[in-house]
């Protein structure tokens, strides 16, 4: 019998409930993007979710009673993610020259999250619960993500009485590029219409700032 002592096995810690359950959501959020990005609202099925996200389909019905419900979440989780990239900006923009126009190449509304978020907007122009539920998410994000743009621009224009026909503008002229340019990819804006939206935008930025009546409104 040798003398030599046994090497110990370090033991793995036990997820707790509440760890099991995050880890569950984060994969379903990741695959239920995907798939609304890739197909659209209607192939969106708690089958093909669970497959992809590698947990039963009984466990992502325990969480979410209800296809829209899992749809408004996995929107929400993508805007969380997004709100918290653009806070992680902020020093960056204050310290460029060009942090007007550089927040507004941030803020552009594309990518994956985008197409998800048009596939859930489309479906839910028919169905009334979906819809009241997805206007006030979309519009609470929206609402953060130039409240987090205006700690660029200066936070003293949410006082203006114009901010919110400015949001409006902002949000018309993003999503109503973003849409024009469906089949042309995704990433960072190109090509000569996202030079020509982005000077309409700072040219009512600047109308803001000067208490001028909005140019593109």
């Amino acid at each position: 019998m040798s003398g030599r002592p046994k090497k110990s096995v370090p033991v793995r810690p036990r997820q707790t409930q509440a760890q099991r359950r995050a880890v569950a959501l984060a994969k379903i959020s990741v695959a239920g993007l995907e798939i609304l990005a890739e197909s659209g609202y209607y192939s969106m099925t708690f089958a093909n979710v669970a497959e992809r996200a590698g947990v039963s389909r009984g466990s992502l019905m325990h969480y979410f009673a209800q296809k829209s419900d899992l749809a408004i979440a996995v929107i929400e989780d993508g805007m969380v993610a997004l709100l918290r990239e653009l806070r992680s900006k902020v020093p960056g923009w204050l310290a460029n020259p060009d942090r007007d126009g550089q927040i507004f190449d941030d803020i552009y509304f594309g990518g994956p999250l985008f197409q998800a978020w048009l596939a859930v907007a489309v479906h839910a122009r028919t169905d009334k619960q979906l819809n009241e539920n997805f206007q006030r998410m979309s519009a609470e994000n929206i609402n953060s993500v130039c409240r987090i743009a205006a700690d660029g621009w200066g936070p003293e224009l949410m006082r203006n009485p114009q901010w919110p026909d400015f949001l409006e503008l902002v949000q018309s002229v993003i999503q109503g590029f973003a849409v024009a340019h469906l089949d042309k990819g995704w990433g960072a804006p190109q090509g000569e219409a996202w030079p020509a939206a982005r000077r309409l935008l700072l040219i009512a930025l600047d109308d803001l700032r000067a208490g001028r009546p909005l140019s593109g409104s």
